[in-house]
C-alpha cells in the first residue's frame, strides 16, 4: 500500500494543530524500518516533523497524552489523521549512532543518554504487570517475569535446534541460571520502557538526549530495556560506558543484565523480523545491509554463550 504524500495530509494536519503556513517540506532520508519522515518548516521558521508508518494505524492520542503526563521527554503529537499520519516537535541533534560514528559520545552525552533512560523507566507499575499500548490505552497483563522470560527462551528452542544446533544443550543452563536468580528477577519493578531502543532512535542535542519514534512503548522490566539498548550499543561497536550508569542514577547487576540479554538475543534471533524487513521491497538498500549486519553480529555474539554462561552467576554490579 503506498503512503499518501505530504501534498495530501499535510494540510489538515496543519489546521488541526493551529500552525502557521508551511514554507517548506523536505524528505528525511532517516534511518527507519518502518516510516517515512519529512520535515516540515513553518512560516516564522518552527520545525515539526511529518511521520508516516507504512501501516495504517488509529490516531495515537491516548498515547501520546500518557507520555506527555509523565513527563517522559517524547517529542509532542501535534496532530494526527485518521489513518495515524501524525505532526510531531522536530527534534534537533544528531543521532547517538551519528554521534558514536564521529567518534563524539564523551562522557556528557552518555550521560544524557542515562538520564534520558532514567525519566521514562520512572514511571513505574505495580509488580508482575507485563504490556504494551494498544490503539485505544495501555493493555496490562499480570504473570510473572521468571515464567515469561522461561517462555521467551522455551520459545527459541526450534530457531537453535535449526540454525544453531551445538547451542542447543546451554539452552537448560540458561534457564537453570535464570532459576538461581528468580528472586532478583522479580525484585525489579516493571515500568514505562520505549520498546525501540535503537541508536537512530536517540537524539542527542546540545543540552539533552531526547528518544524519539515512541511507537511500540509498553510495559517491561527495566533490565529488559537496559539488555537491548546494550546490545545495540554493540551493533555499534559500543558498550555501555560508566557515564550512561552514572545519568542513569544506579548500576545493576552485571550478572541479570546478561540473563536478560541472552535470552533477548536469543528472542530476536528467532523472530520474524528478519524474514518481514527481507520480503519489504521498500527498505532501501542501505536500510537492508544494515539489518544483515545487525544479525551478523548478533549471530556472533550468540556463539559465544559457552563462554557467556559462565558468568551468569557473577555477583556484581556493572562497573561506574
Amino acid at each position: 500500500m503506498s503512503l499518501p504524500g505530504p501534498a495530501s495530509v499535510l494540510p489538515g494536519l496543519i489546521a488541526a494543530a493551529g500552525l502557521p503556513a508551511v514554507v517548506r517540506v523536505e524528505r528525511l532520508g532517516g534511518d527507519g524500518l518502518d516510516n517515512r519522515l519529512h520535515l516540515v518548516v513553518l512560516a516564522g521558521g518552527r520545525k515539526v516533523l511529518l511521520r508516516q508508518n507504512k501501516q495504517p494505524r488509529k490516531p495515537p492520542a491516548p498515547k501520546a497524552a500518557f507520555l506527555a503526563a509523565n513527563g517522559v521527554g517524547a517529542p509532542a503529537l501535534l496532530a494526527a489523521s485518521e489513518r495515524g499520519d501524525v505532526l510531531v516537535d522536530f527534534v534537533e541533534g544528531r543521532t547517538l549512532a551519528e554521534v558514536l560514528r564521529l567518534g563524539a559520545a564523551d562522557v556528557p552525552v552518555w550521560q544524557a543518554v542515562g538520564r534520558a533512560f532514567a525519566a521514562v523507566h520512572a514511571v513505574g507499575f505495580p509488580a508482575h504487570l507485563h504490556g504494551e499500548f494498544r490503539p485505544d490505552g495501555l493493555e496490562l497483563t499480570p504473570g510473572d517475569p521468571v515464567e515469561r522470560l522461561r517462555a521467551e527462551l522455551a520459545g527459541t528452542r526450534s530457531w537453535v535446534r535449526a540454525h544453531r544446533p551445538a547451542l542447543l544443550p546451554l539452552l537448560p543452563v540458561v534457564e537453570a541460571a535464570l532459576d538461581r536468580h528468580a528472586d532478583a528477577v522479580r525484585a525489579e519493578r516493571p515500568c514505562l520502557v520505549h520498546g525501540d531502543v535503537n541508536l537512530f532512535n536517540v537524539i542527542i542535542s546540545p543540552d539533552r538526549a531526547t528518544l524519539i519514534d515512541w511507537d511500540y512503548p509498553g510495559v517491561r522490566q527495566p533490565l529488559d530495556e537496559l539488555s537491548a539498548f546494550q546490545e545495540h550499543a554493540y551493533l555499534h561497536g559500543a558498550e555501555l560506558p560508566p557515564a550512561f550508569w552514572t545519568g542513569y542514577g544506579r548500576t545493576v547487576p552485571a550478572h541479570l543484565l546478561l540473563l536478560h540479554r541472552v535470552v533477548g538475543c536469543l528472542g530476536w534471533l528467532a523472530s520474524e523480523d528478519w524474514a518481514e524487513w527481507a520480503a519489504d521491497d521498500g527498505l532501501s538498500a542501505e536500510s537492508m545491509t544494515r539489518v544483515g549486519d545487525w544479525r551478523d553480529l548478533l549471530l556472533a555474539w550468540i556463539d559465544r554463550l559457552p563462554t557467556l554462561v559462565e558468568h551468569l552467576d557473577f555477583r556484581h554490579s556493572v562497573s561506574t
